[in-house]
């Protein structure tokens, strides 16, 4: 079988969020399962709020040597804002 997570977040080297999930994934397959991880990142994040990105495919390691992949694909969102009468997020 094989398993697909989807997160908001995942943790990298330099941001350690969602911590549980990453142990469950890498349990998972330290067992012998095929998991996969999608986590999104916003690119106003990354242009407005300075945050670190993500490389777009990562190959991730676990400590016995299994291998899983995190993809994370770049959204663009629009905030709500009111320009005049127009209002950029709908």
């Amino acid at each position: 079988m094989e398993y697909c997570f989807v997160a908001g977040n995942y943790p990298t080297k330099d941001r350690q969020v969602h911590v549980f999930l990453e142990n469950v994934v890498v349990s998972l397959v330290d067992r012998g399962e095929r998991c996969n991880v999608v986590a999104p990142q916003s690119l106003y994040a990354y242009f407005f709020k300075k945050k670190i990105r993500r490389p777009l495919v990562d190959e991730r390691t676990t400590s016995n040597g299994n291998k899983y992949m995190v993809y994370s694909p770049r959204y663009f969102i629009f905030p709500k804002i009111k320009i005049g009468k127009l209002s950029l997020h709908n």
